[in-house]
């Protein structure tokens, strides 16, 4: 996720998880294109997130967290994961975990394309 954030530091990004987080993972918010909800547990705050997204990234090492995807799916929301973490690969875009600089770049143009649509 570091490299992304550096890669993308005119996006913003929304980490929400259902419990506390490391503090390697706090410490990202040292950025200023950061921000982290802990303990989030109601389904209205993850709509919310979800209304204000242009992309999901499906990244995180464990389980998928409250079925996020599939909201994100239904609302029309690319779903961008890596091989080595992809929980619903069926439905995402999926790229090597060994290069993140491709999803980077897919970011970029799906970001791109959002803009030339509006």
């Amino acid at each position: 996720i570091e490299f992304l954030i550096k890669a993308l530091p005119q996006l913003e990004f929304h980490i929400a998880a259902p419990t506390r987080v490391s503090q390697s993972l706090r410490n990202l918010e040292n950025y200023s294109n950061v921000s982290i909800y802990t303990q989030i547990h109601h389904l209205d705050i993850i709509n919310e997130l979800l209304d204000r997204a242009n992309i999901y990234l499906d990244i995180n090492h464990l389980y998928e967290v409250s079925d996020v995807i599939k909201p994100a799916l239904e609302k029309s929301i690319p779903v961008l994961s890596f091989d080595n973490v992809a929980h619903r690969p069926e439905k995402s875009i999926v790229f090597p975990s060994n290069s993140p600089q491709e999803m980077v770049d897919a970011i970029i143009k799906q970001l791109e394309l959002k803009e030339s649509e509006d």
